[in-house]
């Protein structure tokens, strides 16, 4: 087998679209999860053993800063649009070939936090299966 090459990269500036607005400033995290279980049953001898995996399902997790003063911010977007499906694009490094697209269903952000403290938010929303998206580079 060949030794199959690999490109890691620090991660220093991501994009992240919610609809048609762009929200990268606002974020510091972003991150799909995709969460299955196995189910088994064992019969009373040793050869009657069925295992198979659910169905996998996905979240889409944001990380951000509360922002409840400017009208366009995330937070607000979030709390505004809080039970709606919205289409959401990933972009892990702002100058890859490489984004995610899915739909999400939007939940309201975390409201307060510390004095003396950059109050952050934290969201897990529904998503579908992330599709994987090659833009190649420009000339």
């Amino acid at each position: 087998m060949a030794e199959q090459p690999v490109n890691a990269r620090l991660v220093k500036q991501i994009t992240l679209k919610v609809g048609e607005d762009s929200f990268s400033k606002h974020v510091n995290n972003c991150r799909y999860a995709r969460t299955s279980s196995m189910q088994e049953w064992r019969g009373g001898t040793p050869d009657a053993v069925f295992t198979d995996e659910t169905a996998p399902t996905y979240t889409f997790e944001l990380t951000g800063i509360q922002d409840w003063e400017t009208a366009t911010s995330l937070c607000n977007f979030l709390l505004e649009h809080e039970g709606e499906t919205a289409e959401v694009e990933y972009k892990p490094h702002h100058d890859g070939e490489v984004s995610f697209i899915s739909d999400i269903k939007i939940v309201s952000p975390e409201i307060g936090g510390a004095v003396g403290a950059y109050n952050e938010f934290t969201v897990t929303m529904g998503s579908t299966k992330p599709t994987l998206v090659r833009t190649p580079a420009g000339p």
